[in-house]
């Protein structure tokens, strides 16, 4: 019997995007959810910050979230690890 040791990594992408009403949030988070690998979307509208979770390829999800917001920005990048086996 082999013994494996498999690392899942979650990615974190943080964006700088406008969110003036619960509209908007609803609108972004939807655009988001469709976005292949994404597995949650927080959304904070006092410092304009969304945070995608998953593993999520960092290019598609800004151009989808620009199709609703279109002066979306990155704000910060990281990768963490999710759990080991």
């Amino acid at each position: 019997m082999k013994n494996w040791t498999f690392c899942v990594f979650m990615q974190h992408l943080v964006l700088r995007v406008p969110l003036c009403c619960e509209k908007c949030i609803d609108k972004v988070k939807k655009a988001l959810y469709e976005v292949e690998g994404v597995r949650n979307v927080e959304c904070d509208q006092a410092e304009q910050k969304v945070i995608v979770s998953g593993n999520v390829d960092p290019e598609r999800a800004v151009r989808r979230v620009r199709r609703v917001k279109k002066k979306s920005l990155y704000w910060n990048m990281e990768t963490k690890p999710l759990r080991s086996f």
